[in-house]
């Protein structure tokens, strides 16, 4: 029972980093953290903890490691001696909620590094009246409208609160899997729910550019495509 609890508890730590870190929740403290999940511990010894933790995630993450790295690199930890080691119940825990939490990470890392805003999507028809009203000029002929959604990339969606009258504290169980919310904070049940909900703000978000494209640009923009295609091609192949 004290071994499932350890590891709850490994498991909680590391989704609190997630949201702080990698989520942007304010909501989730340090001391916050320890209250929650290692009542009995120091705070000194909970810093060590959190701070070892959390380093590790970022060494993670920041290389963005495949399986075979993962477990390379958590092996190697393994075999670190003194305090700066893992212990093999640490090890798991890093390996479980990495693999189940790489994309979301990865994305987050991705779209807090962007300054300009990035397309959403793209959508393209051939415009037949369009085209028709054109004849007898310059450019008659068939004309592609292409509509492209642009917008800044939000924030990862947070994990919804569910409280009751006999629950107290801001962080209680999550609605569908009744799971502790801090220990599960980045529940993907809830996360699924929330990305639903999302997309309607998303697109109240978001600004549409149309261009009109007659036969001869559409084989222009074409062409620089398959150069750039190219281009990426010969740079993959060289390294």
């Amino acid at each position: 029972m004290a071994e499932v609890d350890a590891t709850k508890s490994l498991s909680g730590l590391l989704n609190g980093i997630a949201q702080k870190v990698y989520y942007n929740n304010s909501e989730i403290t340090e001391e916050l953290l320890r209250s929650e999940l290692y009542p009995e511990m120091s705070p000194d010894e909970f810093t060590a903890l959190h701070d070892k933790m959390k380093g590790l995630l970022k060494s993670i993450a920041t290389a963005d490691m495949d399986h075979a790295q993962l477990e390379a690199f958590l092996t190697a930890q393994t075999k670190k001696q003194g305090g700066g080691g893992l212990s093999a119940e640490q090890a798991a825990a890093l390996s479980r909620f990495w693999k189940s939490q790489r994309v979301r990470v990865k994305e987050s890392l991705v779209a807090h590094s962007r300054w300009e805003p990035s397309l959403r999507g793209l959508s393209w028809r051939v415009d037949l009246q369009t085209a028709a009203s054109r004849r007898g000029t310059a450019h008659s002929g068939l004309v592609a409208l292409v509509e492209l959604e642009l917008g800044r990339t939000g924030q990862v969606p947070k994990l919804r609160e569910s409280r009751s009258a006999d629950q107290s504290g801001p962080y209680s169980q999550c609605a569908q899997c009744h799971c502790t919310t801090v220990q599960h904070y980045y529940c993907p049940i809830q996360v699924d729910l929330n990305v639903a909900n999302k997309s309607s703000k998303a697109e109240e978000d978001s600004e549409f550019v149309c261009l009109e494209f007659d036969e001869t640009k559409v084989n222009q923009v074409l062409k620089k495509m398959a150069d750039i295609q190219e281009s990426i091609d010969r740079i993959v192949h060289s390294t």
